[in-house]
């Protein structure tokens, strides 16, 4: 009797969950303006979830969620929905139900938007553009050019001085497809990462509003600390890469693209982390004058402080971060 009631209170909690998928689906699909919002929305009911079922309900109920959706709107975007929000809402519900670390929760998160963002390029290529992947990349170089030109346009109108007119015409230069096409998978890579650690701090601000306590927060940007052994290997790669670049193997320039942007990227992180830990902590600097400094030298070129920074804390470990390095009181933030 017990069991019977339990399984019929299993299907009324999926089905309320489906419910709420299907009404953002339809938010997300007919009211542009709430997109983006919505996103980040859409693998929160998967999450819960799990966290109060088990992964079979959780299952059927992102399978329901999909036939409902290829019913009132098509196949496509089905499929599409199915495999982004249900993965990632089941890989939340996963790691938070199984007290994973923040490390592994961010490295499987990072994992399954690589592979569902790989998977839904693949079928908007194939299915809905119906073209090529240089076609797929031509189409949208031009529309990178169009506005650039646009752009161009107006700041040439405001008065701006010739010598940065030509710096972006230079820039516009560089949007080759052969060059676009050896930055997608870094870039994917890094956009994964960015996805995981916004759908996670969104997803526990969520559940601890909805009351459950043992979710782990991420850590301060101040603590956040590269291991040193992930960025060897991501080295090692970039060294793999410029031996089959000189050999005139196209794969090396492939790896040597990826592994140099994510190598740019860990030292860039790992400094501005070290900037901030020390501004905040030994200097006493306002939050508002930090920010105003790291928005004038991120992105700019200064922002090569940052990657020196980051290189030297991932040597020294200036603020004793390392788990695998015998401190007291060590308050890892390691990514």
């Amino acid at each position: 009797m017990y069991n019977r009631q339990n399984k019929t209170n299993s299907l009324v909690e999926a089905g309320l969950i489906v419910s709420l998928m299907i009404i953002l689906i339809m938010l997300n699909l007919y009211f542009p303006i709430f997109s983006i919002f919505i996103t980040f929305l859409l693998p929160i009911p998967i999450a819960v979830l799990y966290l109060r079922q088990d992964y079979k309900i959780t299952l059927w109920a992102i399978l329901v969620t999909g036939v409902i959706t290829a019913m009132i709107n098509n196949p496509i975007t089905a499929v599409i929905i199915t495999i982004s929000f249900g993965t990632i809402g089941f890989l939340l519900g996963y790691c938070i139900k199984k007290q994973k670390s923040i490390f592994m929760t961010i490295m499987i998160l990072a994992a399954g938007f690589l592979l569902s963002n790989i998977m839904i390029i693949l079928i908007q290529i194939l299915f809905v553009n119906k073209t090529g992947i240089m076609n797929f990349i031509n189409k949208n170089i031009s529309m990178m050019k169009d506005t650039m030109e646009s752009a161009k346009d107006f700041y040439s109108q405001a008065g701006v001085p010739k010598e940065q007119l030509q710096q972006m015409e230079q820039k516009l230069n560089l949007l080759q497809p052969d060059l676009i096409l050896k930055m997608i998978p870094g870039t994917l890579i890094i956009i994964s990462f960015v996805l995981a650690f916004l759908n996670y701090a969104i997803t526990r601000t969520v559940l601890i509003k909805l009351g459950y306590k043992n979710v782990k927060p991420l850590p301060h940007i101040s603590q956040i600390y590269v291991n040193v052994r992930i960025v060897t290997i991501v080295a090692i790669g970039l060294l793999i890469g410029v031996i089959l670049k000189r050999k005139g193997i196209e794969l090396g320039d492939y790896l040597f693209m990826t592994s140099s942007n994510l190598l740019f990227t860990m030292l860039l992180i790992d400094g501005v982390s070290v900037f901030i830990y020390y501004m905040k902590n030994k200097f006493n600097i306002s939050k508002g004058i930090l920010i105003f400094i790291l928005f004038i030298t991120v992105l700019g070129s200064l922002n090569i402080i940052y990657i020196y920074l980051g290189l030297m804390d991932i040597m020294l470990d200036f603020r004793k971060l390392d788990p695998f390095r015998k401190y007291d009181n060590n308050k890892s933030g390691e990514l």
